[in-house]
């Protein structure tokens, strides 16, 4: 048996053969509350649960042990004590834990450490009474690295992206020429990417954040075949 990777599945079976994976970096991209199918988020503790009212979520979490990560002392300025922006209602409730409130959608991130573990929450809402739960992950804020696997994890994940970005990009069969590229591109990129994750894998165990990250991809997007 050997490996091969693209090449080969897209001349027997046209790509058949390949899972598909993306994964989006939520520090940057949080999720619209319409799109979270809240079944696949971590079971953290019973009162963080889609819908559940934050402040009610908030003590679940500190209960359990999950410590709020200081963020507000990165802002820039001081806020005005006239201040009606929902952050500063937020910040004068002592919740120093939040990275901010996009302004293109209704949406407040929070941060939360325990030991090793990071964890992400947003929530929804115009006002700090509507504040509704409606994702988490384990996620680390920007800047924040837990362990020393990351930086190996950023670089593989920057080539992981590429492979599954370009696997989705599969020409028609009627274009030969550019199913010919496609399949030098996917062979380039992605040769080895199922037995370069089981490493990540294993060198980055003890980071639950990364181990995260890591399980959202797919495991197995190469296909073995017989000599």
């Amino acid at each position: 048996m050997k490996r091969c990777v693209i090449a080969l599945a897209l001349a027997q079976s046209l790509g058949t053969a390949w899972a598909s994976s993306t994964t989006i970096d939520t520090r940057y991209y949080p999720p619209d509350p319409d799109a979270v199918d809240a079944a696949t988020l971590p079971r953290v503790t019973p009162r963080l649960h889609s819908g559940a009212p934050f402040l009610v979520a908030r003590r679940a979490l500190l209960k359990a042990g999950w410590q709020p990560v200081n963020l507000k002392q990165h802002w820039v300025a001081d806020e005005p004590t006239d201040c009606g922006l929902l952050e500063c209602a937020l910040h004068r409730r002592g919740i120093v834990e939040l990275e901010g409130c996009p302004t293109d959608k209704p949406v407040c991130v929070f941060y939360y450490r325990k030991q090793n573990a990071w964890l992400q929450v947003m929530a929804t809402g115009e006002a700090m009474s509507d504040l509704r739960v409606y994702f988490w992950a384990h996620q680390a804020p920007e800047g924040q690295a837990s362990t020393a696997c990351q930086p190996a994890l950023n670089d593989f994940l920057e080539r992981r992206e590429i492979c599954d970005h370009l696997r989705g990009e599969i020409p028609e069969p009627d274009d030969p020429d550019g199913l010919q590229a496609a399949i030098a591109a996917i062979n380039q990129h992605c040769q080895g990417t199922d037995e370069a994750l089981r490493r990540m894998k294993a060198r980055c165990a003890s980071d639950p954040d990364a181990m995260a990250r890591l399980n959202a991809l797919a495991p197995r997007i190469e296909r073995k075949t017989p000599h």
